[in-house]
């Protein structure tokens, strides 16, 4: 309740003011985590930090993928060639 400083009367504000106030409130708890006690605390500080990391381990995989040394040709082949003759030696 708020009172006017001048006349002491209450002031009656519109029912859209009034849910102005109960979302920027809901807002805030949720925010700094008062909506649950301790466990709403710790549980927005642990979510928080998952959502903080992903944009670095993102990176970290896109630079990791970026600088990985390409297959060489001769590897590929001899993986071939030992598959034909494994092949070749169950026909046999």
């Amino acid at each position: 309740m708020e009172a006017n400083k001048y006349t002491g009367n209450e002031i009656v504000y519109p029912r859209e003011v009034q849910m102005h106030e109960v979302i920027e409130h809901m807002n805030f708890d949720l925010h700094v985590g008062y909506w649950g006690g301790m466990f709403g605390k710790i549980f927005t500080f642990i979510i928080g930090m998952i959502c903080t990391s992903l944009p670095v381990t993102g990176f970290l995989i896109w630079w990791g993928r970026r600088n990985k040394a390409p297959k060489k040709n001769k590897e590929i082949k001899n993986i071939h060639q030992h598959r034909k003759d494994s092949h070749h030696e169950q026909l046999v």
